[in-house]
Protein backbone atom coordinates (compact mmCIF):
# COMPACT_ATOMS: atom_id res chain seq x y z
CA UNK A 1 0.00 0.00 0.00
CA UNK A 2 2.76 2.09 0.53
CA UNK A 3 6.09 2.50 -1.79
CA UNK A 4 8.74 5.20 -1.72
CA UNK A 5 10.63 6.92 -4.52
CA UNK A 6 13.76 4.47 -3.46
CA UNK A 7 11.85 1.50 -4.03
CA UNK A 8 10.43 2.73 -7.29
CA UNK A 9 13.91 3.26 -8.84
CA UNK A 10 15.05 -0.35 -7.65
CA UNK A 11 12.19 -2.27 -9.18
CA UNK A 12 11.72 -0.21 -12.12
CA UNK A 13 7.81 0.94 -11.42
CA UNK A 14 6.78 4.03 -10.40
CA UNK A 15 4.27 4.28 -7.45
CA UNK A 16 1.49 4.54 -9.59
CA UNK A 17 2.18 1.06 -11.35
CA UNK A 18 3.03 -0.46 -8.24
CA UNK A 19 0.31 0.22 -6.03
CA UNK A 20 -2.23 -2.65 -5.87
CA UNK A 21 0.06 -5.56 -6.93
CA UNK A 22 0.25 -8.55 -4.83
CA UNK A 23 4.03 -8.21 -3.36
CA UNK A 24 4.82 -11.70 -3.69
CA UNK A 25 3.53 -12.42 -7.00
CA UNK A 26 5.10 -9.65 -8.54
CA UNK A 27 8.00 -8.48 -6.55
CA UNK A 28 9.62 -11.77 -5.19
CA UNK A 29 11.14 -14.70 -7.31
CA UNK A 30 9.39 -17.42 -8.12
CA UNK A 31 12.09 -20.11 -6.44
CA UNK A 32 11.29 -18.20 -2.48
CA UNK A 33 7.80 -16.75 -3.58
CA UNK A 34 6.33 -19.70 -1.47
CA UNK A 35 8.54 -19.47 1.40
CA UNK A 36 8.50 -15.63 1.99
CA UNK A 37 4.26 -15.80 1.37
CA UNK A 38 4.13 -18.52 4.14
CA UNK A 39 6.48 -16.53 6.76
CA UNK A 40 4.53 -13.65 5.95
CA UNK A 41 1.04 -15.37 6.85
CA UNK A 42 2.47 -16.97 10.25
CA UNK A 43 4.04 -13.39 11.70
CA UNK A 44 0.47 -11.66 10.90
CA UNK A 45 -1.00 -14.76 12.45
CA UNK A 46 1.04 -14.47 15.57
CA UNK A 47 2.17 -17.83 14.88
CA UNK A 48 6.57 -16.39 14.92
CA UNK A 49 8.31 -13.82 16.67
CA UNK A 50 9.08 -10.57 14.82
CA UNK A 51 11.70 -10.90 11.87
CA UNK A 52 13.27 -7.73 12.22
CA UNK A 53 16.08 -8.35 9.77
CA UNK A 54 15.91 -10.45 6.89
CA UNK A 55 17.84 -10.53 3.54
CA UNK A 56 15.86 -11.46 -0.02
CA UNK A 57 16.17 -10.71 -3.55
CA UNK A 58 13.42 -9.18 -5.38
CA UNK A 59 12.62 -9.28 -8.69
CA UNK A 60 12.96 -5.75 -11.12
CA UNK A 61 10.82 -4.90 -13.20
CA UNK A 62 13.30 -5.78 -16.51
CA UNK A 63 13.88 -9.71 -14.54
CA UNK A 64 17.10 -8.83 -13.04
CA UNK A 65 17.28 -9.82 -9.19
CA UNK A 66 18.63 -7.50 -6.48
CA UNK A 67 19.43 -8.70 -3.06
CA UNK A 68 17.61 -6.37 -0.33
CA UNK A 69 18.39 -6.01 3.30
CA UNK A 70 14.82 -5.36 4.92
CA UNK A 71 14.81 -3.92 8.26
CA UNK A 72 11.03 -4.29 9.95
CA UNK A 73 8.39 -2.76 12.07
CA UNK A 74 5.47 -5.02 12.76
CA UNK A 75 2.50 -2.76 12.89
CA UNK A 76 -0.13 -3.51 15.60
CA UNK A 77 -3.87 -2.12 16.72
CA UNK A 78 -4.04 -0.93 20.04
CA UNK A 79 -4.99 -4.97 21.70
CA UNK A 80 -1.57 -5.68 20.10
CA UNK A 81 -3.16 -7.56 16.78
CA UNK A 82 -0.88 -7.50 13.94
CA UNK A 83 -2.23 -5.74 11.31
CA UNK A 84 0.23 -5.39 8.52
CA UNK A 85 4.19 -4.53 8.07
CA UNK A 86 6.56 -1.68 7.32
CA UNK A 87 9.88 -2.40 5.78
CA UNK A 88 12.70 -0.19 4.73
CA UNK A 89 14.87 -1.98 2.46
CA UNK A 90 18.63 -1.83 1.40
CA UNK A 91 20.04 -2.86 -1.77
CA UNK A 92 22.86 -4.58 -1.06
CA UNK A 93 23.06 -6.35 -4.42
CA UNK A 94 27.12 -4.96 -5.45
CA UNK A 95 28.05 -5.02 -1.58
CA UNK A 96 27.16 -9.48 -1.64
CA UNK A 97 28.89 -9.60 -4.58
CA UNK A 98 32.23 -7.55 -3.61
CA UNK A 99 32.35 -9.63 -0.23
CA UNK A 100 31.53 -13.09 -2.04
CA UNK A 101 34.39 -11.88 -4.24
CA UNK A 102 36.53 -10.84 -1.49
CA UNK A 103 35.48 -14.19 0.10
CA UNK A 104 37.31 -16.47 -2.53
CA UNK A 105 39.79 -14.09 -2.83
CA UNK A 106 40.78 -14.87 0.72
CA UNK A 107 39.91 -18.51 0.74
CA UNK A 108 42.19 -18.36 -2.31
CA UNK A 109 45.21 -16.57 -0.79
CA UNK A 110 44.67 -18.79 2.71
CA UNK A 111 45.04 -21.73 0.45
CA UNK A 112 48.39 -20.71 -1.32
CA UNK A 113 49.70 -19.73 1.90
CA UNK A 114 48.72 -23.08 3.24
CA UNK A 115 50.57 -24.74 0.16
CA UNK A 116 53.68 -22.36 0.48
CA UNK A 117 54.20 -23.28 4.20
CA UNK A 118 53.67 -27.38 3.37
CA UNK A 119 55.87 -26.45 0.67
CA UNK A 120 58.26 -24.60 2.84
CA UNK A 121 57.88 -27.34 5.90
CA UNK A 122 58.28 -30.62 3.50
CA UNK A 123 61.16 -29.01 1.22
CA UNK A 124 63.84 -31.42 0.68
CA UNK A 125 66.26 -28.40 -0.04
CA UNK A 126 67.06 -25.99 3.53
CA UNK A 127 65.22 -22.61 3.42
CA UNK A 128 66.38 -19.53 5.27
CA UNK A 129 64.33 -16.53 5.70
CA UNK A 130 66.53 -13.61 7.02
CA UNK A 131 66.71 -10.03 7.80
CA UNK A 132 68.62 -7.30 5.14
CA UNK A 133 71.76 -7.77 7.85
CA UNK A 134 71.51 -11.46 7.31
CA UNK A 135 69.92 -12.59 10.33
CA UNK A 136 68.17 -15.71 10.93
CA UNK A 137 64.31 -15.03 11.23
CA UNK A 138 62.57 -18.14 9.70
CA UNK A 139 64.02 -21.85 8.83
CA UNK A 140 62.56 -25.19 7.66
CA UNK A 141 63.46 -28.38 9.22
CA UNK A 142 66.01 -29.28 6.26
CA UNK A 143 67.85 -26.43 6.89
CA UNK A 144 68.47 -27.76 10.55
CA UNK A 145 69.06 -30.99 9.29
CA UNK A 146 71.85 -30.32 7.40
CA UNK A 147 73.55 -27.46 9.57
CA UNK A 148 73.14 -30.04 12.44
CA UNK A 149 70.69 -28.02 15.15
CA UNK A 150 68.12 -29.27 16.98
CA UNK A 151 66.33 -26.48 17.64
CA UNK A 152 65.41 -23.69 15.65
CA UNK A 153 65.75 -21.15 18.18
CA UNK A 154 69.10 -22.14 18.04
CA UNK A 155 69.62 -21.19 14.36
CA UNK A 156 67.34 -18.28 14.64
CA UNK A 157 69.05 -16.92 16.77
CA UNK A 158 72.53 -16.73 13.96
CA UNK A 159 73.76 -14.74 11.72
CA UNK A 160 73.50 -16.56 7.81
CA UNK A 161 77.41 -15.34 8.16
CA UNK A 162 78.49 -17.38 10.89
CA UNK A 163 77.76 -20.59 8.79
CA UNK A 164 79.05 -19.54 5.95
CA UNK A 165 83.38 -20.73 5.84
CA UNK A 166 85.19 -17.99 6.35
CA UNK A 167 87.02 -18.40 3.02
CA UNK A 168 84.03 -17.97 1.30
CA UNK A 169 82.53 -15.10 3.04
CA UNK A 170 83.73 -12.26 1.46
CA UNK A 171 82.15 -13.91 -1.97
CA UNK A 172 79.28 -14.28 -0.16
CA UNK A 173 78.65 -10.65 1.01
CA UNK A 174 79.92 -9.49 -2.84
CA UNK A 175 76.43 -11.72 -4.09
CA UNK A 176 74.12 -10.26 -1.38
CA UNK A 177 75.18 -6.82 -2.80
CA UNK A 178 74.04 -8.36 -6.12
CA UNK A 179 71.04 -9.89 -5.12
CA UNK A 180 69.84 -6.71 -3.86
CA UNK A 181 71.16 -4.79 -7.24
CA UNK A 182 69.43 -7.99 -9.62
CA UNK A 183 66.56 -9.35 -6.71
CA UNK A 184 68.05 -12.48 -7.05
CA UNK A 185 71.35 -14.85 -7.53
CA UNK A 186 71.02 -18.21 -8.68
CA UNK A 187 73.44 -21.52 -7.87
CA UNK A 188 76.52 -19.96 -6.14
CA UNK A 189 78.57 -22.64 -4.11
CA UNK A 190 79.79 -22.20 -0.80
CA UNK A 191 81.26 -24.08 1.67
CA UNK A 192 79.09 -24.31 5.11
CA UNK A 193 79.51 -24.63 8.36
CA UNK A 194 77.94 -27.14 10.81
CA UNK A 195 76.87 -26.52 14.41
CA UNK A 196 79.81 -28.79 15.51
CA UNK A 197 82.33 -26.95 12.88
CA UNK A 198 82.53 -29.57 9.85
CA UNK A 199 82.44 -27.90 6.35
CA UNK A 200 80.38 -28.82 3.58
CA UNK A 201 79.29 -27.69 0.22
CA UNK A 202 76.09 -26.34 -0.80
CA UNK A 203 74.45 -24.50 -3.10
CA UNK A 204 72.67 -21.32 -2.93
CA UNK A 205 69.75 -19.60 -4.68
CA UNK A 206 68.60 -16.57 -2.77
CA UNK A 207 66.02 -13.75 -3.74
CA UNK A 208 65.12 -10.56 -1.99
CA UNK A 209 61.76 -10.41 -0.21
CA UNK A 210 59.65 -7.19 -0.40
CA UNK A 211 57.09 -4.91 1.33
CA UNK A 212 53.96 -3.92 -0.75
CA UNK A 213 55.66 -0.74 -1.59
CA UNK A 214 58.03 -2.49 -3.38
CA UNK A 215 60.95 -1.85 -0.47
CA UNK A 216 63.44 -4.95 0.18
CA UNK A 217 63.11 -6.43 3.97
CA UNK A 218 64.92 -9.44 3.46
CA UNK A 219 66.32 -12.77 1.56
CA UNK A 220 64.91 -15.91 1.31
CA UNK A 221 67.46 -18.66 0.31
CA UNK A 222 66.83 -22.36 -0.69
CA UNK A 223 69.90 -24.18 -0.31
CA UNK A 224 70.88 -27.69 -1.16
CA UNK A 225 73.74 -30.26 0.33
CA UNK A 226 75.70 -30.71 -2.91
CA UNK A 227 78.58 -33.34 -1.14
CA UNK A 228 77.36 -36.33 -2.69
CA UNK A 229 76.99 -34.77 -6.17
CA UNK A 230 80.28 -33.28 -5.56
CA UNK A 231 81.64 -36.72 -4.78
CA UNK A 232 80.32 -38.34 -7.70
CA UNK A 233 81.53 -34.98 -9.73
CA UNK A 234 84.99 -36.01 -8.42
CA UNK A 235 84.26 -39.62 -9.52
CA UNK A 236 83.48 -38.73 -12.94
CA UNK A 237 86.72 -36.42 -13.10
CA UNK A 238 88.90 -38.77 -11.69
CA UNK A 239 87.27 -41.81 -14.43
CA UNK A 240 87.82 -38.80 -17.12
CA UNK A 241 91.68 -38.69 -16.01
CA UNK A 242 92.24 -42.57 -16.22
CA UNK A 243 90.59 -42.43 -19.63
CA UNK A 244 92.10 -39.60 -21.04
CA UNK A 245 95.47 -40.57 -19.40
CA UNK A 246 95.35 -44.41 -19.84
CA UNK A 247 98.64 -45.80 -22.04
CA UNK A 248 95.90 -48.05 -23.79
CA UNK A 249 94.12 -46.66 -26.38
CA UNK A 250 90.19 -45.83 -25.49
CA UNK A 251 87.28 -44.48 -28.27
CA UNK A 252 83.82 -43.81 -27.49
CA UNK A 253 81.15 -44.41 -30.48
CA UNK A 254 77.67 -43.79 -30.65
CA UNK A 255 75.10 -46.44 -31.91
CA UNK A 256 75.57 -45.73 -35.24
CA UNK A 257 79.47 -46.63 -34.83
CA UNK A 258 80.63 -42.78 -35.22
CA UNK A 259 83.64 -41.84 -33.26
CA UNK A 260 82.86 -39.40 -30.52
CA UNK A 261 85.59 -39.88 -28.03
CA UNK A 262 89.15 -41.41 -28.67
CA UNK A 263 92.08 -40.51 -26.06
CA UNK A 264 96.10 -39.13 -26.77
CA UNK A 265 96.87 -42.67 -26.55
CA UNK A 266 94.64 -44.07 -29.93
CA UNK A 267 95.67 -40.54 -31.38
CA UNK A 268 99.16 -41.98 -31.13
CA UNK A 269 98.83 -45.58 -31.97
CA UNK A 270 96.73 -44.61 -34.92
CA UNK A 271 99.20 -41.58 -36.23
CA UNK A 272 96.93 -38.84 -35.65
CA UNK A 273 97.83 -35.05 -34.24
CA UNK A 274 94.11 -34.06 -33.92
CA UNK A 275 91.26 -35.42 -32.45
CA UNK A 276 89.09 -32.63 -34.95
CA UNK A 277 90.47 -35.72 -37.47
CA UNK A 278 88.63 -38.26 -36.05
CA UNK A 279 86.01 -37.08 -34.13
CA UNK A 280 82.64 -37.93 -36.28
CA UNK A 281 84.08 -40.69 -38.53
CA UNK A 282 82.45 -44.12 -38.60
CA UNK A 283 84.66 -46.16 -36.51
CA UNK A 284 84.65 -48.50 -39.70
CA UNK A 285 87.37 -46.51 -41.25
CA UNK A 286 90.35 -47.09 -38.78
CA UNK A 287 90.31 -51.02 -39.63
CA UNK A 288 91.90 -52.96 -42.97
CA UNK A 289 88.41 -55.04 -43.06
CA UNK A 290 85.86 -52.49 -42.77
CA UNK A 291 83.38 -55.28 -43.28
CA UNK A 292 84.79 -57.06 -40.55
CA UNK A 293 84.57 -54.08 -38.06
CA UNK A 294 81.05 -53.51 -39.27
CA UNK A 295 79.66 -56.98 -38.03
CA UNK A 296 81.77 -56.19 -34.91
CA UNK A 297 79.53 -52.82 -34.57
CA UNK A 298 76.30 -54.80 -35.09
CA UNK A 299 77.52 -57.50 -32.53
CA UNK A 300 78.04 -55.17 -30.14
CA UNK A 301 74.51 -53.51 -30.56
CA UNK A 302 72.87 -57.58 -30.34
CA UNK A 303 74.98 -59.02 -27.84
CA UNK A 304 76.78 -55.92 -25.59
CA UNK A 305 80.04 -56.75 -25.73
CA UNK A 306 82.75 -58.43 -28.05
CA UNK A 307 86.49 -59.47 -27.64
CA UNK A 308 89.14 -60.54 -30.31
CA UNK A 309 92.06 -58.93 -32.80
CA UNK A 310 91.60 -57.26 -36.15
CA UNK A 311 94.24 -55.43 -38.28
CA UNK A 312 94.12 -51.71 -37.92
CA UNK A 313 94.93 -48.95 -40.19
CA UNK A 314 97.07 -45.79 -39.59
CA UNK A 315 96.30 -42.78 -41.20
CA UNK A 316 99.16 -43.39 -43.46
CA UNK A 317 97.71 -46.92 -44.27
CA UNK A 318 100.21 -48.98 -42.66
CA UNK A 319 98.55 -51.69 -40.45
CA UNK A 320 98.79 -52.91 -37.06
CA UNK A 321 97.45 -55.70 -35.14
CA UNK A 322 95.45 -55.03 -31.80
CA UNK A 323 93.34 -56.97 -29.78
CA UNK A 324 89.88 -55.42 -28.48
CA UNK A 325 87.60 -55.19 -25.86
CA UNK A 326 84.38 -53.76 -26.47
CA UNK A 327 81.16 -53.35 -25.14
CA UNK A 328 78.17 -51.15 -24.79
CA UNK A 329 77.18 -48.36 -22.26
CA UNK A 330 74.28 -48.28 -20.75
CA UNK A 331 72.41 -45.63 -18.56
CA UNK A 332 70.30 -46.06 -15.46
CA UNK A 333 67.15 -47.88 -16.62
CA UNK A 334 69.09 -50.52 -18.72
CA UNK A 335 69.24 -48.70 -22.37
CA UNK A 336 72.56 -48.72 -24.37
CA UNK A 337 73.88 -45.39 -24.77
CA UNK A 338 76.62 -45.21 -26.70
CA UNK A 339 79.93 -48.01 -27.25
CA UNK A 340 83.34 -48.19 -25.93
CA UNK A 341 86.23 -50.11 -26.96
CA UNK A 342 89.94 -50.07 -25.82
CA UNK A 343 93.05 -51.21 -28.27
CA UNK A 344 96.64 -52.98 -27.31
CA UNK A 345 98.59 -53.05 -29.65
CA UNK A 346 100.51 -56.82 -30.17
CA UNK A 347 101.69 -56.42 -33.69
CA UNK A 348 105.50 -57.68 -31.45
CA UNK A 349 103.49 -60.18 -29.94
CA UNK A 350 102.06 -61.16 -33.16
CA UNK A 351 105.27 -61.30 -34.67
CA UNK A 352 106.95 -63.36 -31.93
CA UNK A 353 103.91 -66.14 -31.88
CA UNK A 354 104.31 -65.71 -35.66
CA UNK A 355 108.01 -67.02 -35.54
CA UNK A 356 106.51 -69.86 -32.99
CA UNK A 357 103.71 -71.07 -35.00
CA UNK A 358 106.40 -71.07 -38.46
CA UNK A 359 108.93 -72.75 -36.04
CA UNK A 360 106.06 -75.76 -34.95
CA UNK A 361 105.26 -76.31 -38.68
CA UNK A 362 108.66 -76.47 -39.96
CA UNK A 363 109.34 -78.74 -36.69
CA UNK A 364 106.40 -81.28 -37.92
CA UNK A 365 107.56 -80.80 -41.35
CA UNK A 366 104.18 -79.16 -42.30
CA UNK A 367 104.08 -76.35 -44.75
CA UNK A 368 101.04 -74.32 -44.62
CA UNK A 369 98.40 -74.33 -47.70
CA UNK A 370 99.63 -78.17 -47.75
CA UNK A 371 97.42 -81.53 -46.99
CA UNK A 372 99.17 -84.74 -46.04
CA UNK A 373 98.28 -88.44 -44.86
CA UNK A 374 99.86 -90.40 -42.20
CA UNK A 375 99.75 -93.34 -41.25
CA UNK A 376 100.96 -92.39 -37.96
CA UNK A 377 97.85 -90.91 -36.56
CA UNK A 378 99.99 -90.04 -32.72
CA UNK A 379 102.63 -87.93 -35.13
CA UNK A 380 99.13 -86.35 -36.65
CA UNK A 381 97.55 -85.74 -33.60
CA UNK A 382 100.50 -84.58 -31.85
CA UNK A 383 101.20 -82.04 -34.53
CA UNK A 384 97.85 -81.12 -34.83
CA UNK A 385 97.79 -79.95 -30.91
CA UNK A 386 101.38 -78.55 -31.49
CA UNK A 387 99.95 -75.64 -33.57
CA UNK A 388 96.62 -75.52 -31.73
CA UNK A 389 98.42 -74.64 -28.95
CA UNK A 390 100.88 -71.98 -30.96
CA UNK A 391 97.65 -70.45 -31.66
CA UNK A 392 96.64 -71.87 -35.17
CA UNK A 393 92.55 -72.05 -35.53
CA UNK A 394 91.82 -75.69 -35.27
CA UNK A 395 88.74 -78.20 -35.98
CA UNK A 396 88.57 -81.78 -35.48
CA UNK A 397 86.98 -84.61 -36.73
CA UNK A 398 87.46 -88.02 -34.78
CA UNK A 399 86.42 -91.57 -34.11
CA UNK A 400 88.39 -92.62 -31.41
CA UNK A 401 87.34 -91.78 -27.64
CA UNK A 402 87.09 -87.82 -27.45
CA UNK A 403 86.90 -87.88 -23.80
CA UNK A 404 90.49 -89.47 -24.06
CA UNK A 405 91.85 -87.36 -26.70
CA UNK A 406 91.29 -84.46 -25.29
CA UNK A 407 92.47 -85.01 -21.99
CA UNK A 408 95.53 -86.35 -23.40
CA UNK A 409 96.17 -83.38 -26.09
CA UNK A 410 94.33 -80.76 -24.10
CA UNK A 411 92.03 -79.70 -27.18
CA UNK A 412 88.58 -77.56 -26.14
CA UNK A 413 85.79 -80.57 -27.39
CA UNK A 414 84.08 -77.42 -28.74
CA UNK A 415 86.47 -77.98 -31.78
CA UNK A 416 85.65 -81.46 -31.54
CA UNK A 417 82.60 -83.72 -34.00
CA UNK A 418 81.88 -86.90 -33.34
CA UNK A 419 82.06 -88.95 -36.49
CA UNK A 420 79.17 -91.32 -35.73
CA UNK A 421 75.59 -91.87 -36.22
CA UNK A 422 74.81 -91.80 -32.63
CA UNK A 423 74.44 -89.07 -29.80
CA UNK A 424 77.64 -88.78 -27.77
CA UNK A 425 77.40 -87.09 -24.52
CA UNK A 426 79.10 -83.64 -24.74
CA UNK A 427 80.34 -83.37 -27.79
CA UNK A 428 78.68 -82.33 -31.39
CA UNK A 429 78.50 -85.52 -34.07
CA UNK A 430 77.95 -86.37 -37.37
CA UNK A 431 77.50 -88.61 -39.89
CA UNK A 432 76.45 -86.88 -43.05
CA UNK A 433 79.43 -86.66 -45.83
CA UNK A 434 77.63 -83.44 -47.22
CA UNK A 435 77.14 -81.84 -43.88
CA UNK A 436 81.04 -82.69 -43.13
CA UNK A 437 81.87 -80.96 -46.18
CA UNK A 438 79.93 -78.05 -45.49
CA UNK A 439 81.03 -77.62 -41.74
CA UNK A 440 84.75 -78.08 -42.71
CA UNK A 441 83.89 -75.85 -45.79
CA UNK A 442 82.66 -72.89 -43.19
CA UNK A 443 85.55 -72.93 -40.96
CA UNK A 444 88.08 -72.92 -43.82
CA UNK A 445 86.12 -69.93 -45.20
CA UNK A 446 86.46 -68.59 -41.69
CA UNK A 447 89.73 -68.79 -40.71
CA UNK A 448 92.82 -68.61 -42.69
CA UNK A 449 96.13 -70.36 -42.15
CA UNK A 450 93.92 -73.04 -39.94
CA UNK A 451 94.79 -76.89 -39.09
CA UNK A 452 91.83 -79.32 -39.63
CA UNK A 453 92.62 -83.03 -38.15
CA UNK A 454 90.10 -85.40 -39.81
CA UNK A 455 90.60 -88.86 -38.75
CA UNK A 456 88.46 -91.82 -39.18
CA UNK A 457 88.98 -92.16 -43.21
CA UNK A 458 88.50 -95.46 -43.01
CA UNK A 459 84.89 -94.96 -41.43
CA UNK A 460 84.38 -92.86 -44.26
CA UNK A 461 85.19 -94.70 -46.61
CA UNK A 462 83.30 -97.50 -45.48
CA UNK A 463 80.27 -95.71 -45.42
CA UNK A 464 80.04 -93.80 -48.57
CA UNK A 465 82.60 -95.54 -50.77
CA UNK A 466 86.39 -94.74 -52.21
CA UNK A 467 85.66 -92.37 -55.14
CA UNK A 468 83.07 -90.45 -52.73
CA UNK A 469 85.50 -90.07 -50.20
CA UNK A 470 88.73 -89.42 -52.41
CA UNK A 471 86.29 -86.50 -54.49
CA UNK A 472 85.49 -85.48 -51.02
CA UNK A 473 89.28 -85.10 -50.21
CA UNK A 474 90.41 -83.76 -53.45
CA UNK A 475 87.88 -80.77 -53.42
CA UNK A 476 88.58 -79.92 -49.58
CA UNK A 477 92.66 -80.13 -50.14
CA UNK A 478 91.94 -77.38 -52.86
CA UNK A 479 89.86 -75.11 -50.17
CA UNK A 480 92.20 -75.66 -47.82
CA UNK A 481 95.31 -74.33 -50.18
CA UNK A 482 93.45 -71.19 -51.12
CA UNK A 483 93.26 -70.04 -47.51
CA UNK A 484 96.96 -71.66 -46.89
CA UNK A 485 95.27 -73.99 -44.39
CA UNK A 486 96.50 -77.37 -44.00
CA UNK A 487 94.23 -80.75 -43.46
CA UNK A 488 95.84 -83.72 -41.97
CA UNK A 489 94.21 -87.37 -42.83
CA UNK A 490 95.49 -89.90 -40.26
CA UNK A 491 94.70 -93.31 -41.77
CA UNK A 492 95.62 -97.15 -41.74
CA UNK A 493 97.33 -97.64 -44.93
CA UNK A 494 96.82 -101.62 -44.69
CA UNK A 495 93.01 -100.58 -44.95
CA UNK A 496 93.46 -99.37 -47.75
CA UNK A 497 93.93 -101.50 -51.57
CA UNK A 498 96.69 -100.60 -52.79
CA UNK A 499 95.42 -98.32 -56.06
CA UNK A 500 93.40 -96.68 -53.13
CA UNK A 501 96.58 -95.77 -50.92
CA UNK A 502 98.17 -94.97 -54.34
CA UNK A 503 95.54 -92.18 -55.33
CA UNK A 504 95.93 -90.80 -51.67
CA UNK A 505 99.92 -90.71 -51.70
CA UNK A 506 99.60 -89.06 -55.03
CA UNK A 507 96.62 -86.15 -53.31
CA UNK A 508 98.53 -85.68 -50.21
CA UNK A 509 101.65 -84.80 -49.17
CA UNK A 510 103.47 -87.70 -46.59
CA UNK A 511 103.42 -86.23 -42.94
CA UNK A 512 106.81 -87.41 -42.33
Amino acid sequence: SLLNRKGCEVLGYTEKEALGKSWFDTFLPARTRNQVKAEFKSLIAGKIKDIEYYETSVLTRNGEERLIAWNNTVLRDYEGRVLGTLSSGNDITERKQFEEELKKERDTAQKYLASLESIFVSSPNAITVTDLNGNIVECNPEALKISGFTSKDELISKNAFELIAVKDRKQALENLRKTLEYDSVKNVEYILLTKDGREYPAEFSVSVIKDSKGKPTGFVAVIQDIADRKKVEEEIRIKDSAIASSINAIAFADLEGNITYVNSSFLELWGYEDEKEVIGEPSVKFWQMDKKASEIVEVLRDKGKWMGELIAKRKDGSSFDVQISANTVKDETGKSICMMASFIDITKRKEMEEIKTNSAYISHGIKPGESYISDSHEKAYKAYADLVMHGVSGLCFLRENPTEFTQKYKIDREKIYILSSRHVKDFKHIDDIQEISLSLGKFLKNNGKSIVLLSGLEYLISRFGFPTIFKFIQEKRLDAFEVNSTILFPVHIEALDKKEAALLNSELKTLR
